[in-house]
């Protein structure tokens, strides 16, 4: 049978062909697409570290930093920061082979930082890390990153830095990025922390004296931004309770309190002030020391026959004073440095091997006075006026006037006069020598002339003190000698002159201690011992002698604050006192957002911040591998099968 027109069914049949070929070229592209993204899936493509890490071939080397200072132990009893610092840093050590070697530094640099271990020997170190007295700072930790890092040149290196980033962590130093070291870092956040402490301790005078009243000022600080009210504060001497005050302190101020108490014999004095806070502990007891000695030791070098009257007056038959006198001439070598304050009354000349060992004398700490002399060869003291930068004498000139100006703000005088009138009595002075201005060290006149000359001036030298008069004791000069005015005057130069030791040191400064007891011909360094009994500790310190000066040093194996003695063979000889550093008292810390606003204000580009707050498995495998793309070229075939399956099933 003929049809009269066939034009619909050929159209028909040409548009099914071409939606045919339509689907077939779309199946054909996903079909290719999909066996790419399977082809670069099993070719596992990733994104490497910008330095190289992931692609070296070399050894790979871990370094880790936890922060083990005070503010790690916050938290709960068995998840402190510290543990959970640990558990980080052994998490990260998962991420890597068994191939892999690992550094762990912490606040103590010490040698075994630089000493690479594997990971069983790492993971034993993390194990028996604890709490120390020592805090750093961000810059400080990554100069010893450094350090580690250019000990092997041709090796590949990576650090992470686990703290809870106290903001002192990162003010102390700033901070610097390494071009060479990719660098994570782990901030483990708690919550906020309320704190007060004693931050401060110290004596209003210089000088301790037997029977005198000592003024202990305590400075307390609020840490936090809440009112603290009524804050108990203990003073305790040689583990007697002594004073109690107490004081309010606003949020984030300080508050001042004053105790007193009366040493009323010589000894060694072992004391600390206490109050009561929770949670942070350490900061609540500041310990401090010192020792009442004896007598003070006085030698008067005399130019003339015997030593002035008015000299042996003041300082003979007074059990404060161990008082000797000697002749210029028969100046023994030995004899000055044995001393707490030498007197040169009336000396005229003096050996070179004497002015040496004077001016080492100052140098090292010792107190000096000098009397010049009215003979012939007065002019002779000069020269050792010259070695020590002070005042040169001049020639003798009449004056006729009276001493009318004390210094009265110098400790020479403090507590000496209740008030001076107007019209008092002092002394007159007939000649004096007037000073050649042409000393190098720094002085201070203690006593002026009507005219405005010195009479008696200081002059701190080196470690020293020289007391230097302008007019002979003698009657044609002045009546100085006679007055009632010498004996406080003397009396305050020799308590000055007592060697002066801190009251206390810092944990972690491996500041000199001065040795201030007696060394004589028998003295051996090796004998002195650091002790406290209450810990059973027992340390050797090193010694260092410098020329008169014993220095000792501790080199940081004191790690416990608390009172602590030298002994020299087993005998009690001077005081000291350990304590903390108060930088990890404010408890502020910064978050992972502020962290990472402060890494990008500084511009560490190759610094990268971890969520400690997650599993880290992932980021390491990260760090170790690069950034695996693999899974995204498996799911893109994945996907484009998918698609192919649908458009064969449904589109007919």
């Amino acid at each position: 049978m003929l049809f009269s027109n066939t034009k619909l069914l050929r159209d028909v049949q040409l548009e099914t062909r071409k939606k045919s070929r339509i689907k077939h070229f779309i199946i054909l592209l996903l079909r290719i697409l999909s066996i790419i993204g399977l082809v670069l899936a099993f070719a596992r493509p990733f994104v490497p570290l910008s330095n190289g890490f992931t692609e070296s071939k070399a050894q790979r080397n871990v370094m880790i930093y936890i922060d083990n200072s005070f503010s790690m132990e916050a938290g709960e009893a068995y998840h402190t920061k510290l543990n959970q610092a640990r558990e980080k840093a052994l998490e990260i050590a998962e991420g890597f082979t068994g191939s892999d070697k690992f550094f762990l530094f912490n606040n103590v640099f010490d040698a075994s930082s630089y000493r690479p271990l594997s990971k069983k020997q790492f993971a034993e170190k993390v194990s028996l890390l604890n709490i120390v007295p020592v805090s750093q700072d961000y810059s400080s930790v990554v100069l010893r990153l450094n350090e580690v890092m250019h000990l092997f040149p041709d090796e590949s290196f990576i650090g992470f830095i686990i703290s809870d980033f106290q903001e002192s962590f990162l003010k102390q130093g700033q901070l610097t990025d390494s071009p060479d070291l990719p660098l994570f870092l782990l901030p483990l956040e708690g919550s906020p922390v309320v704190n007060a402490g004693i931050d401060s301790v110290w004596l209003d005078s210089p000088v301790f004296q037997q029977d005198r009243q000592l003024v202990v000022n305590v400075r307390v600080r609020n840490y936090s931004d809440q009112l603290y009210e009524n804050i108990s504060v203990g003073l305790y001497v040689n583990n007697s309770h002594r004073s109690l005050a107490t004081c309010d302190v606003s949020p984030g101020g300080t508050a001042f309190s004053q105790m007193t108490f009366i040493p009323t014999e010589s000894g060694i004095y072992s004391c600390y002030v206490q109050i009561e806070d929770s949670p942070v502990t350490y900061d609540n007891t500041m310990y401090f020391s010192f020792t009442l000695s004896d007598a003070v030791r006085v030698l008067a070098v005399s130019g003339k026959n015997k030593l002035n009257n008015a000299l042996g007056a003041v300082f003979r038959n007074e059990p404060l004073f161990s008082f000797t006198t000697v002749n210029a001439d028969r100046l023994q070598s030995g004899s000055v440095a044995s001393s707490d304050l030498l007197i040169l009354d009336a000396v005229q000349v003096l050996s070179e091997s004497n002015i040496s060992e004077i001016s080492d004398f100052v140098n090292n700490g010792g107190s000096l006075v000098i009397v010049p002399s009215s003979g012939e060869n007065a002019d002779n003291i000069n020269v050792l006026m010259t070695k020590l930068g002070l005042d040169t004498y001049g020639k003798s000139s009449p004056a006729g006037l009276r001493i009318s100006e004390l210094n009265m703000g110098h400790d020479l005088f403090k507590g000496v006069f209740d008030g001076i009138p107007k019209d008092i009595d002092l002394p007159i002075v007939r000649k004096y020598f007037p000073l050649q201005e042409t000393a190098t060290n720094w002085r201070l006149p203690l006593m002026k002339l009507q005219n405005g000359a010195p009479f008696l001036v200081m002059s701190a030298v080196g470690n020293g003190i020289v007391y230097y008069f302008t007019s002979p004791f003698e009657q044609e000069y002045t009546d100085f000698q006679k007055h009632p005015v010498i004996v406080p005057v003397f009396y305050q130069i020799a308590f000055l002159s007592q060697r002066k030791t801190d009251i206390q040191y810092r944990i972690g400064e491996n500041s000199p201690i001065v040795f201030t007891g007696n060394v004589d011909n028998s003295f051996q360094s090796n004998e002195l011992r650091i002790v406290n009994t209450e810990l059973s500790a027992e340390i050797i310190p090193q010694v260092r002698n410098e020329g008169d000066r014993i220095n000792l040093f501790v080199h940081n194996m004191i790690q416990t604050a608390g009172n602590y003695i030298i002994q020299n063979e087993k005998l009690d000889v001077q005081g000291l006192a350990f304590n903390f550093g108060r930088e990890e008292s404010e408890m502020k810390f910064s978050s992972r957002n502020s962290l990472d606003s402060i890494v990008r204000n500084h511009g560490l580009k190759n610094v990268d911040i971890m969520d400690a707050n997650q599993a880290l498995g992932a980021d390491i495998q990260d760090i170790v591998q690069g950034k695996q793309l693999w899974k995204i070229f498996l799911y893109l075939a994945l996907f484009f099968l998918a698609i192919e399956i649908i458009l064969l099933r449904f589109w007919k």
